[in-house]
């Protein structure tokens, strides 16, 4: 529910974040994962990839609009803030 309005909302030059905050062993990593079993259960981070993709084309299609997209996964860890996509880590 609340990740195809901010996901639009980027596309269109808003800034937008999406996040999962909570005490240990809540859920936040399967809501923004999801689970690996079933496509039904993926979280919000691929869903919301996927409908970044689509609109992608939708708007190329429609406006000839091209896009460049890079992605952070980000974890704030005892007040300090890691990219967990990043390449290099320390």
């Amino acid at each position: 529910k609340m990740a195809p309005p901010a996901v639009t909302n980027a596309l269109d030059g808003y800034n937008s974040t999406l996040f999962a905050y909570g005490q240990t062993g809540s859920g936040k990593t399967y809501t923004i994962t999801g689970g690996p079993e079933r496509y039904d259960d993926r979280g919000i981070i691929p869903r919301a990839l996927g409908l970044m993709f689509e609109e992608f084309g939708k708007r190329r299609d429609e406006d000839g609009v091209q896009y460049s997209c890079y992605v952070s996964y980000l974890e704030l860890y005892n007040e300090s803030g890691y990219d967990l996509l990043a390449r290099d880590l320390s």
